[in-house]
C-alpha cells in the first residue's frame, strides 16, 4: 500500500497533449479565417507564420527543436538567416496568401495541424496542411500537399532513418504511430473499469499502469491527478483511493472536454517565471501560481527564458572549452619556446663543427661518416666526433653546420622575444578564466553579456574565431567567400585567412587578398596558400603573429609531418598565377623564409 502522506516532487510542466490542446482552443478563436502573410524560418527547426485575421496582426511560432518542441502565438519577431532555408522557401511558395480554414490537434496526441486553403494563379482553389510532430527527438514540421504527399519538411527523413515512415518530397505522408493499443481518456466508463482492477503497490509502479493504459497522457499529468487523489482526505484506504482516482479522473478530464481551461503561470520564490499549464497544479504550491490571461503568451514568455538560459548555459560551456585550449596552447608555446632557446645554446657547438671540418679536410677519405678531431675549443683538447655526409664534399659538409648554426641562433633570437609574449598570453588567459567564473556565478547573466566579453577577447587576440561543426569538432570560423573553403583564424588581433582546396586557394589569393597582404606557402611542398590581413600596413605584423600564420600553413601542407619545415613569405604583390596553370599554382619573388617546427 502507499504511503498517505507521500508528497510527489514537483516538476515543472512539459508542452504535453493537454497542454496543445489548450494551446489549440485559443488558436482557433483567433486564428481561424486569417491569411498568411509571412513565413520565416529563424532557425533549422523553427518557423514563425505572420497571420492577419480579424482586424489584428498574429505571429505562430512553430519548433520541431527536440528540447523545445512546441506550437504557440509569439511577441518575439526573430530575424531571418540570409538565405531562406528549403523548407522556408516552400512554405512561402505554397501558403503565403493562404487562409486558415482549420486548427486542430490529432488524436490528443502531441501533434498539431493547420488546413489551409489557397488560390493558385489559375484561380483554383487548394488545400495544404501544415503538421506540426512535437515529439521529443522524434519531433518534425511537415508540409503536406493537396494530394496527400510530402512538399518539404524541416527534417528530411530518408528510409535509412526511419523505413517506416520518410518525411521525403513526392512521398505520401504518413501520421506517427497511433496509440491504437491505449484507452482515449475521455472514456469515463472505461476509466472507472480500468481503475476499479488496479492495484495500488507504490508510486512508481502505479504511474507506470496509468501510462500505459491510457494515450496522449504526459507524466506530469499522472503525478498531478495522483497528488490529488492520495491529499483528499478521503482517500485512507485502497478501495476509497480507487473512488477517488475516477472521480478525479473525470473532473479534471470533462473540463479539458469543455476547454474549461484556466492557464497558470507557475513564478519561482524570487518571481521569476518557471512554467506554464492549462489549470491550477495542485502539486505546486499556491502561492508560486497565478492566473495567466492567455496560456499562448504565457509559454511564449516561458520558452523565451528557457532558451535564454540555455543558450547562457551553452555560450558559458563553449567559452570555457576555448579559453581551456587556449590556455593550454600558450603553455604549449612557452615549452617550445624554452626547447628553441635551448637549442640556440648549442649554436656555438655547430658553427665549431663546421670550422673544424675546413680545418681537417685533409683527414678525410671519401667513404667517411665520421670524423674524429682534437676539439681545440675544449679547454683539454678531447677529441670530438663529427658525423658527415659521405655523399657530398667536406665544404659543403662544413656548410650544413653553418646553416644549422645560423637557424639556430635565428629561433634563439626569435623565441626569446615569443617567450615574452606566450607568458603574457598564458597570464591574460588565466585571468579571463577567473573573469567568466564571476559570469558563471552570476544568475543574471545573459546572453548578450557573454557575446561581449567574448566579442572583448577577440579583440584581444585571445580567441580564434571557432564554431562547432557537424562532426562535433571545433574549426576555425567558416565563412561563405562565395562558396570557397576558406578558415578564418584570429591571432593577436590580425586575421589570418587559409584556403583549403586548391580552388580556394586561388579565389584567396587573386581575389580575397589585398596586394599588402603578407602570403604565406611550404617552399617546394603542397601547401594551403596562407594570407596575413595587414590592412594595407605589413610591418606592422609582429614577428609573433608572423610565426603562428607559418605553423598553421605547415599543419596544411604535405609536411606536416616532418620535424623541420620552411615556409616562405611574401607580400601578394609579389605572388603571380600563370596564364593556364592549375588551381593553386602560383609564382612567387622576394620570399623570405622561416623555418618552423611543430609541436607533436
Amino acid at each position: 500500500m502507499m504511503d498517505n502522506n507521500i508528497s510527489l516532487k514537483a516538476v515543472l510542466p512539459p508542452f504535453d497533449s493537454v497542454t496543445l490542446m489548450a494551446v489549440t482552443k485559443e488558436l482557433e478563436a483567433h486564428l481561424i479565417g486569417g491569411q498568411i502573410q509571412d513565413v520565416r524560418q529563424p532557425a533549422p527547426a523553427d518557423i514563425q507564420l505572420g497571420i492577419r485575421s480579424h482586424g489584428k496582426n498574429y505571429l505562430l511560432h512553430l519548433s520541431a527543436n527536440p528540447q523545445f518542441a512546441r506550437v504557440h502565438l509569439t511577441e518575439t519577431r526573430l530575424p531571418n538567416p540570409p538565405s531562406p532555408p528549403t523548407f522556408c522557401m516552400s512554405l512561402r511558395k505554397y501558403l503565403e496568401n493562404g487562409v486558415i480554414r482549420l486548427i486542430r490537434q490529432i488524436d490528443f496526441d502531441r501533434i498539431f495541424e493547420m488546413v489551409i486553403e489557397r488560390i493558385d494563379e489559375n484561380g483554383t482553389s487548394k488545400i495544404y496542411r501544415l503538421i506540426a510532430e512535437l515529439m521529443g527527438k522524434h519531433s518534425n514540421l511537415v508540409l503536406v500537399g493537396p494530394e496527400g504527399t510530402v512538399l518539404e519538411a524541416a527534417l528530411r527523413v530518408s528510409s535509412k532513418i526511419n523505413r517506416f515512415r520518410e518525411t521525403l518530397p513526392g512521398k505520401p505522408y504518413i501520421s506517427p504511430p497511433s496509440q491504437s493499443d491505449k484507452q482515449d481518456p475521455f472514456d469515463f466508463s472505461k476509466a472507472s473499469a480500468l481503475f476499479s482492477t488496479m492495484e495500488f503497490e507504490d508510486l512508481e509502479s502505479t504511474q507506470k499502469n496509468i501510462l500505459t493504459l491510457f494515450k496522449g497522457i504526459s507524466p506530469f499529468l499522472v503525478k498531478e491527478i495522483l497528488f490529488q487523489v492520495f491529499n483528499a482526505q478521503i482517500a485512507t484506504d485502497h478501495y476509497s483511493r480507487l473512488a477517488a482516482l475516477a472521480l478525479t479522473w473525470r473532473e479534471t478530464f470533462r473540463d479539458y472536454d469543455k476547454s474549461d481551461f484556466r492557464p497558470s503561470l507557475i513564478k519561482s520564490e524570487e518571481g521569476l517565471p518557471l512554467g506554464a499549464y492549462p489549470c491550477h497544479v495542485a502539486q505546486i504550491p499556491d502561492h508560486l501560481q497565478v492566473e495567466a490571461a492567455s496560456l499562448n503568451f504565457a509559454l511564449d514568455d516561458i520558452y523565451r527564458r528557457r532558451l535564454s538560459s540555455s543558450n547562457v548555459h551553452s555560450l558559458l560551456v563553449d567559452l570555457q572549452s576555448r579559453l581551456t585550449r587556449q590556455l593550454h596552447r600558450a603553455k604549449r608555446s612557452v615549452e617550445s619556446q624554452r626547447k628553441s632557446i635551448d637549442e640556440s645554446e648549442r649554436a656555438a657547438y655547430h658553427r665549431q663543427s663546421g670550422e673544424m671540418i675546413l680545418a681537417n679536410i685533409w683527414k678525410i677519405e671519401p667513404e667517411d661518416n665520421k670524423l674524429l678531431v682534437q676539439d681545440y675549443f675544449a679547454s683539454d683538447l678531447v677529441e670530438r666526433t663529427i658525423e658527415i655526409d659521405p655523399k657530398i664534399s667536406p665544404q659543403e659538409n662544413a656548410e650544413v653546420y653553418f646553416k644549422r648554426y645560423r637557424k639556430a641562433k635565428e629561433r634563439g633570437e626569435v623565441a626569446a622575444q615569443m617567450i615574452v609574449e606566450a607568458v603574457i598570453e598564458e597570464t591574460a588567459v588565466q585571468k579571463a578564466m577567473t573573469e567568466l567564473l564571476i559570469l558563471e556565478t552570476d544568475p543574471k547573466v545573459i546572453p548578450l553579456q557573454i557575446h561581449e566579453f567574448a566579442d572583448r577577447l577577440r579583440r584581444l587576440g585571445m580567441l580564434s574565431e571557432e564554431v562547432q561543426t557537424g562532426s562535433g569538432k571545433t574549426t576555425a570560423d567558416a565563412s561563405p567567400f562565395e562558396g570557397h573553403k576558406i578558415r578564418r583564424f584570429r591571432v593577436e588581433g590580425f586575421e589570418v585567412l587559409v584556403g583549403e582546396t586548391a580552388t580556394a586557394n586561388d579565389f584567396l589569393t587573386t581575389k580575397v587578398a589585398s596586394a599588402n597582404d603578407i602570403w604565406l606557402h611550404v617552399r617546394a611542398a603542397t601547401s594551403a596558400h596562407v594570407i596575413i590581413r595587414t590592412k594595407g600596413s605589413s610591418p606592422a605584423v609582429p614577428t609573433a603573429v608572423l610565426m603562428e600564420a607559418a605553423k598553421i600553413c605547415a599543419r596544411h601542407s604535405g609536411q606536416k609531418h616532418s620535424s623541420l619545415i620552411t615556409v616562405d613569405y611574401t607580400l601578394r604583390k609579389y605572388v603571380r598565377k600563370p596564364r593556364g596553370a592549375k588551381p593553386g599554382s602560383v609564382d612567387y619573388q622576394r620570399e623570405k623564409s622561416l623555418e618552423i617546427t611543430l609541436e607533436s
